[in-house]
């Protein structure tokens, strides 16, 4: 087997399938950048002990205007003495293993994974913008979330090199264990906030200015009804504003703010929506779109994000424009009205149009 090194931030339960199944395929062995996600931490003990990879952790850095600048990419390169590194975006983990490698006359191939949006792809400048018209034709290849990204980058950078479109979705098998195990938990939720017989609209996610909520909560503010039920999961520097908002819109009996979770308690909030929404104006990519359709959930889905690729209009969901309102509300009204009951005897079938078994095939593929 190959010998694949990986510098990465830090670990992401939406990330952790996507590396196990390297590991199943090479020696991998991956350097965490981070020990934890800065603005989103995870139960790292917890992640960790699912890894089939090797691991370790570039904790020397120096740290400007909340930047990391790790220290140790060259000992790492030359202990783990990898065929392939991916490295992220354009910084670092792509920079130094490039250098060195022409500097050494190294043999192995860099690939580097691209998170971003095609929005955000667009309109991507200053230094980032540099590194990345540096390195583009540099790279032996490139790692993408969504095939429109790709295609974007082959008609403005004119790349010939190996492209691999690998967007962040779950191993179904697992996901789908993990559901079942979450429906105990579902039906605990279901009494504790007294959703019996409400039709559920569901956010997972940081509650932050990018994230839209005020746009989604005056959508729902159209459209409110007794029988109706917004849930927003998650914390973050908002909360406060938008609990003032909601009880000003007279909603605080439909609007609920139910804290964050993680694992299976997560996962229990997808088994009893009927609606998942992500109306951010900034989002990468946005797991928990994949997530949801995975939990057989539709999703209306801000047309800025990644994740809008996964979204098929009045398949699995429906594209909206994060800056009208009124589009959002027709939506919710529309999807909530015609939403069957939550059955929780069982789980909700993928209705994802994709899998991660056809992506991970394409992967390795590529990557030989």
């Amino acid at each position: 087997m190959k010998n694949l090194l990986i510098f990465h931030s830090a670990l992401a339960p939406y990330r952790l399938d996507f590396f196990n199944t390297l590991a199943d395929n090479y020696n991998c062995h991956i350097v965490f950048l981070s020990r934890n996600n800065r603005n989103q931490p995870f139960n790292q003990k917890e992640l960790l002990s699912k890894a089939r990879f090797t691991y370790s952790f570039m904790d020397i850095k120096i740290v400007i205007k909340n930047r990391d600048f790790n220290i140790g990419y060259l000992y790492h390169i030359i202990k783990y003495k990898p065929d392939i590194i991916i490295g992220g975006e354009y910084g670092l983990p792509v920079l130094i293993p490039y250098f060195y490698k022409k500097l050494f006359r190294q043999k192995y191939t860099i690939y580097t994974i691209c998170d971003d949006s095609l929005k955000i792809a667009q309109e991507c400048k200053g230094i980032r913008a540099k590194l990345r018209s540096y390195l583009v034709h540099k790279l032996d290849g490139f790692i993408f979330i969504s095939s429109q990204v790709s295609q974007w980058y082959k008609e403005n950078f004119k790349i010939k090199k190996k492209i691999i479109v690998f967007p962040i979705i779950k191993e179904e098998n697992n996901y789908q264990l993990q559901l079942k195990k979450s429906l105990p938990i579902s039906i605990s939720f279901q009494d504790k906030f007294k959703l019996k017989g409400k039709k559920i609209i569901l956010y997972i996610g940081r509650l932050t200015e990018v994230k839209n909520l005020n746009l989604l909560i005056n959508a729902y503010k159209q459209i409110a009804n007794p029988n109706y039920t917004l849930i927003l999961v998650g914390e973050g520097n908002q909360k406060k504003q938008l609990q003032e908002k909601v009880q000003k819109l007279n909603l605080s009996n439909q609007v609920l703010f139910v804290g964050r979770y993680e694992g299976n308690e997560l996962y229990a909030w997808y088994n009893l929506a009927n609606i998942f929404v992500l109306p951010s104006v900034y989002e990468p990519f946005g797991a928990v779109t994949a997530e949801a359709l995975q939990a057989g959930c539709p999703v209306l889905c801000s047309q800025n994000a990644g994740s809008a690729e996964l979204i098929k209009n009045n398949i699995n969901g429906h594209l909206f424009d994060p800056q009208n309102e009124n589009q959002l509300a027709i939506l919710l009204k529309e999807y909530i009205n015609n939403a069957p009951n939550i059955n929780l005897n069982q789980i909700r079938s993928s209705i994802l149009i994709t899998t991660f078994e056809s992506c991970k095939n394409k992967l390795i593929q590529s990557l030989k």
